[in-house]
Parts: C-alpha cells; structure tokens; sequence
C-alpha cells in the first residue's frame, strides 16, 4: 500500500519523545507499536543507545523481525530497558511462509525465540490462520510450530485479504468471499475462506489454537512466576474468565 521504503523518526527523536512521555505523562511503560522496530540491527542499536543515555528508568516493548535478531542485539535491547519482544511469524508452515513472501524462515523463527526466552524477554507471537494458500495440514503445522516455541503469549488473528494488496488481486483464485462489506474487515472474523475450508472450520481452528496453546501447564507457569502484585493477579483471573469462556463455546459448537 506504502511502497518499499521504510522511514522513520531518527534515534535521537525517539528517545526525545520517551523522556516526553515519562517527565510530562508519568509514563512506566512504553509500547512502540511500529510493524517493524528492528528494520536493521544497526539501526536498533543507535535506538538503544540513545534510550541508555537518556536515563528514563522506564520500560518498553516492540515488534521485531526474526532474521534481523541474534542473541547480542537482544541482550542490548534488554539492558536498555525492553521486557518483552513480539515477533511476526504469520506462518508454522514453510510453504505458506514462502508464498506470501515473509523473508523468514523457520529456523530463524525458533532461534530468535529461543534467544529471548533465555535473557527473560518474554517472548509473544503474532499467527495468522487462513492464507490463501492454508490447508488444514498447513494450520495444523502452525500450531504445532507455535506449541514448540519457548513463547509466554500468542496473538492469533484471520487472514483478511485488503483492496490494494497483492493477496487481494489473487484471493478469487485461491477461495471464496464470505461478503464484501469491507467494515466487517476486523481480523477475527473470517470474511475470506481458502479452498479446502468452510467458515466453521476455519472459526474452530481459531478457538482451538488459542485453548491448546493456553490450556498447558508450562504456559500456567510461566505466568505465575511473573506475578508480583495484587494487580497481576486480578488480571490473570479476568484472563481465567475468558478462557473459560472460549473453552464453553467450543465445546458448546463441538456437541
């Protein structure tokens, strides 16, 4: 939609804006929310760089790519202030991965992962479950790939093909439309199936995802031992709800 080039605000710009944030609003947190944080490992470090010398005591997160990451640029990103990375993967199948042209691998994928799993950045991320060209061999291989990751949090959303991309133009040769009222367009309801799959397949491919990921005791775990107020754990309970909720409906459409 926005061509090739990425732009961007210069290092000293945003760590000008973080201390804007924490001297004026108080600010303990920030998310940056850019679809790509670490465009180039050179780049990301003159960032960090300027946040360490800023001095702000506050923490942060972002989005990441998986083949720019390695292992020094993390622990950097960690001493900086960042607690957590998410990072895109879309895809567990490497077919599906090549067709809609990530740039990533699998291998590249787990490896970023694991790097920050083991310096404590509580990794989370992004899937997307049907792509043109997804089966249910190939969700199955996602989710599969998701439950192999060292990851504390996932986010699972629909494919939903946009006027003005690619998969827009090829989505008629790959399945079928659902509607073409773009304001249903929200990327938790499918308004796109790919051939091979119904509206209520995919649906229940969504829920289950998310339940087998969640419903494991490691996953449990690893957020207990992140607990330290009571805060946390009202949030976690509104969290048991949900998921409580979820599991009621599947099993609800199930039977």
């Amino acid at each position: 939609v926005f061509g090739g080039i990425y732009r961007s605000f210069s290092p000293e710009y945003i760590a000008g804006e973080m201390k804007h944030l924490v001297k004026d609003f108080g600010a303990r947190d920030i998310a940056f929310v850019d679809s790509t944080f670490t465009f180039t490992r050179e780049r990301t470090l003159q960032v960090v760089k300027k946040v360490k010398e800023a001095n702000l005591g506050v923490s942060w997160t972002c989005s990441v790519r998986a083949d720019i990451l390695d292992k020094s640029l993390l622990k950097e990103m960690k001493d900086s202030g960042c607690w957590r990375v998410r990072i895109g993967v879309e895809s567990g199948s490497s077919e599906v991965l090549k067709f809609i042209k990530k740039g990533i691998t699998r291998s590249q994928i787990r490896r970023a992962a694991i790097w920050a799993y083991e310096l404590d950045l509580e990794p989370k991320a992004f899937f997307m479950l049907g792509h043109l060209n997804d089966t249910k061999e190939t969700i199955a291989q996602t989710v599969d790939f998701a439950l192999g990751l060292p990851l504390k949090d996932i986010t699972v959303q629909i494919n939903t093909p946009l006027k003005n991309t690619p998969q827009y133009e090829l989505a008629d040769r790959f399945g079928d439309w659902l509607t073409n009222d773009v304001s249903r367009s929200s990327f938790w309801e499918a308004v796109f199936i790919p051939k091979g799959l119904s509206y209520k397949e995919l649906s229940q491919y969504h829920r289950k995802f998310y339940l087998r990921f969640y419903l494991r005791p490691q996953i449990w775990f690893r957020h207990i031992i992140k607990i330290r107020s009571f805060i946390d754990v009202i949030k976690y309970l509104r969290g048991t709800v949900v998921l409580a909720f979820m599991c009621y409906i599947w099993l609800k459409k199930k039977l």
